[in-house]
């Protein structure tokens, strides 16, 4: 669900909006032990120029409210002049249960 509003958002005002824009995600897994979290990052380059923070709106409330409320994970979005870019880090249990 975040990916969906992160692409939405993105094709209908982001780099998705232009031929040459586009989006580079990055994952990293950290931690040790029960503290092991999934860091994922959304980068905007090519698109229009963000001119300022837009308002909060349904979609940015739903994402915000999904990853740390239901997931208890970390969400920062941070509007740049070249793009948005946003890191979701979440827990993902420990590193014996994902070797399971």
């Amino acid at each position: 669900m975040a990916f969906h509003e992160l692409a939405t958002n993105d094709t209908k005002y982001g780099a998705l909006s232009y031929a040459s824009g586009r989006v580079h995600t990055d994952w990293t897994i950290n931690g040790h032990g029960n503290d092991v979290t999934l860091a994922i990052a959304w980068s905007e380059l090519g698109g229009p120029p963000v001119e300022a923070s837009p308002r909060p709106g349904f979609g940015s409330r739903l994402l915000r409210q999904a990853i740390t409320q239901e997931f208890g994970g970390y969400l920062d979005i941070r509007f740049k002049r070249e793009g948005v870019c946003c890191t979701i880090t979440v827990p993902v249990g420990s590193a014996e249960w994902q070797a399971a």
